[in-house]
């Protein structure tokens, strides 16, 4: 079971994540960007990095909410958080 932690994506409060330690990856469900994974790698990026504008956040949260509209729950990568 996840524990709570903020979203790395819109940083809400009430999202819960899950480590996967064999994966290196974090396993996040958040009510207003839905249910994702992301790398470590990526999610140590958004925590350490200068605040993304709120339209990068946006963008990333939309491309996560059509991945699970067609029933994917995707992965975040270093490459996308940038």
């Amino acid at each position: 079971m996840g524990e709570r932690q903020e979203c790395a994506i819109c940083n809400r409060a009430d999202a819960t994540a899950t480590y996967i330690g064999q994966l290196q990856t974090f396993d996040f469900e958040c009510s207003r960007c839905g249910n994702y994974l992301i790398a470590e790698p990526a999610y140590l990026q958004l925590l350490n990095s200068e605040p993304k504008p709120s339209r990068f956040r946006a963008v990333l949260s939309e491309w996560v909410d059509n991945q699970n509209s067609n029933g994917e729950k995707p992965t975040i990568t270093s490459d996308k958080a940038s």
